[in-house]
């Protein structure tokens, strides 16, 4: 069975995240990519999944925080700071006793895509992965060298795609994307130092914003699905 993205829409359109595939989501710097992520991951960890988050830039510490706010529907910001209400930590509490006892955050800070590609193939022969979750392409590094950044990153897009797929699980694959205009709409070839990425991926999935007076819209499209429909309308994201 599948892994469910979060996004009705989405699900509709490419039946969630499947094994043996790879979704790309792409958008530019404070969309909230690792947001959309983490809600992905929780969905799956809380159905009985196995998840395997690589973070490649932030510490886990920061990602624990973000599930912890979401989980115990506690501010965010607020937990950052330490300005948590009595109310708050018995939230934390509760969230922190009912934590799965596997975790499924990989720091991956520092190592190249071959390392975590051997860590993958090891995790997977102790138990079946369902999701692997990579944020972001941008960060991974290659230990052999290469012509240019933009060669780098497609060597490892691709050594650890195929790891994913091989192992049978699903892949999740958070990149950059050019810097755009207010309301400009990103298209597959906007991903940042990606190279072939487009190629790797089964779906993509593509986020920017749009200014509505004083409010900030988050949107997000379908810009690839190789085994099923594009929808025309783009979906408002509310986080």
């Amino acid at each position: 069975a599948s892994c469910m993205t979060g996004v009705a829409e989405l699900d509709a359109a490419i039946g969630g995240y499947r094994a043996g595939m790879v979704t790309v989501f792409g958008a530019s710097t404070n969309f909230g990519k690792t947001t959309f992520s983490i809600m992905s991951a929780d969905i799956a960890a809380k159905a009985g999944k196995i998840v395997i988050y690589c973070t490649f830039e932030d510490s886990p510490l920061l990602y624990g925080r973000r599930i912890v706010a979401r989980r115990g529907h506690v501010n965010a910001t607020r937990l950052r700071d330490g300005d948590i209400s009595q109310d708050d930590r018995r939230q934390i509490l509760r969230v922190a006793s009912s934590a799965e006892k596997e975790p499924f955050l990989f720091n991956c800070i520092g190592k190249k895509a071959e390392w975590v590609c051997k860590s993958l193939i090891n995790i997977s022969h102790e138990a079946h992965i369902d999701l692997v979750v990579l944020d972001y392409i941008q960060r991974c590094r290659v230990e052999q060298r290469t012509q240019d950044r933009r060669n780098e990153v497609t060597l490892a897009a691709e050594l650890l795609t195929n790891t994913i797929k091989n192992i049978g699980a699903s892949g999740l694959v958070l990149s950059q994307i050019r810097r755009l205009k207010d309301g400009e709409k990103p298209t597959m070839f906007d991903l940042k130092e990606s190279g072939d990425i487009e190629n790797m991926a089964e779906h993509i999935i593509l986020g920017y914003t749009k200014r509505n007076g004083d409010e900030q819209e988050r949107k997000v499209f379908l810009d690839k699905n190789k085994d099923g429909p594009l929808f025309a309308h783009d979906i408002d994201m509310r986080f």
